[in-house]
């Protein structure tokens, strides 16, 4: 394609994708309740789903050679992508005690220019060089920082998991404590009958 057209339309796809994508994710976690508390486990099922999409238009990005077929789905996944960040910098910041806060904040930053923005390009230029033909080695670069988004999706099904085994834990506990109260309210109710009858 025309190296101009090419820097226009990806620069334009580049900014408009996240942008619009953030701010739908956030509105979305606001409509759906927010991610504290009891909705942590049902923001954590959105990012899950916004992942899995992102990552079903991310996969055949590294197949194709058309210019718009590229641009279309790389505009989509940078979107779906884009959607997870307010929802999961919301609950990383939230399930942490409140004197945590700014550390989890700051240690969540350097993960993301660690593991991402550092190691993206690292990445892709070692796997790059290990290829003797230049154009071969490009696209598997790119392929490579495409279908990284796997391991978003892992980690959000691992904490999917977890929520959920705790979900069930409290509802175990809650229902326990229940039980524990009618078993009390019933022993007072027999006490009072007998302490009745012995004064008869």
């Amino acid at each position: 394609a025309d190296p101009m057209k090419v820097i226009i339309t990806f620069s334009f796809a580049t900014v408009t994708a996240p942008l619009s994508g953030i701010l739908i994710g956030g509105t979305f976690a606001d409509q759906y309740g927010g991610y504290k508390g009891n909705n942590v486990y049902k923001a954590i099922q959105m990012c899950a789903a916004f992942g899995f999409i992102s990552f079903i238009f991310a996969f055949p990005l590294g197949f194709l050679y058309s210019f718009i077929y590229v641009v279309t789905l790389l505009w989509v996944f940078l979107f779906f992508g884009a959607t997870i960040v307010p929802i999961t910098t919301g609950i990383m910041i939230s399930v942490v005690r409140k004197e945590c806060q700014a550390t989890s904040s700051s240690l969540s930053q350097l993960i993301f220019n660690l593991g991402g923005y550092f190691l993206s390009p690292f990445l892709t230029g070692f796997i790059m060089d290990c290829f003797d033909d230049k154009r071969l080695g490009f696209i598997w670069g790119m392929r490579v920082v495409l279908w990284w988004v796997v391991f978003a999706l892992l980690s959000l099904g691992s904490a999917l998991i977890i929520e959920y085994k705790k979900r069930g834990k409290l509802v175990e506990t809650e229902r326990s404590e229940g039980m524990n109260e009618d078993m009390e309210y019933f022993v007072r109710l027999e006490i009072r009958r007998r302490m009745a009858l012995s004064s008869r």
